[in-house]
């Protein structure tokens, strides 16, 4: 059992299954980004194709990952029938490897972002975007900090704008929410130009990892 194994070898690993997880979704994105425009796709149409591109990524059955979408978060209390299964959260990438006789996970939720207002050519009404930053603080982080999302990150998919202005705005945001600590700050992370984090003093998960990526 990982129990059993020295607790830094543990840290070791998860964090480099992390990584390549992380490197996986990557390699996806620049094979998406070659076949067409994607400003009009919902999340779930963006991440759809995102997961193909990863599934039939030869380093993936080389790094021994699963990857699957739209997963339930089932607690010890649902299996058991203490809790109801129509409770459990959904996810929307669960990542799993096998070391030894240990089993380790990593999720990832994805959130359409933009920067300004904008319409679809398809719709007349407008994409709000400030409804979406809420939306991102709400039922993005929100939800990884407080535990209802075990370990993870959140990946925005820009379908308007610039990411470091869609930072500053969501910035804002918690600054009016007296949250001015709970700040994003850009970081370098496996060469990627758009990555940030957020720290989060007494939360369940202290420090979140955020990743934007440009579908413009």
């Amino acid at each position: 059992m990982s129990g059993l194994l020295n607790p830094n070898i543990i840290q070791k690993v998860k964090v480099q299954f992390e990584n390549n997880c992380i490197s996986l979704l990557l390699d996806s994105y620049n094979q998406v980004l070659k076949k067409k425009s994607f400003k009009e796709l919902t999340e779930n149409d963006i991440t759809v194709l995102l997961v193909g591109f990863m599934r039939n990524n030869p380093r993936r059955y080389e790094l021994n990952i699963s990857v699957d979408r739209e997963i339930y978060i089932d607690s010890s209390d649902t299996y058991s029938g203490a809790a109801s299964a129509n409770k459990s959260p959904r996810i929307d990438l669960k990542y799993t490897t096998w070391k030894s006789n240990a089993e380790y996970e990593y999720y990832i939720e994805a959130k359409n972002i933009c920067e300004n207002n904008w319409k679809k050519t398809s719709v007349t009404t407008l994409i709000n975007a400030l409804e979406l930053q809420k939306r991102y603080i709400e039922t993005g982080i929100q939800n990884f900090i407080t535990g209802r999302y075990p370990n993870g990150c959140i990946v925005g998919y820009v379908v308007e704008g610039n990411p470091d202005n869609i930072v500053r705005k969501i910035n804002e945001i918690l600054t009016g929410a007296t949250r001015p600590k709970e700040h994003l700050t850009k970081t370098t992370k496996g060469g990627f130009s758009y990555c940030y984090n957020s720290t989060h003093p007494g939360k369940i998960m202290p420090i979140l990892n955020h990743y934007f990526l440009l579908f413009t």
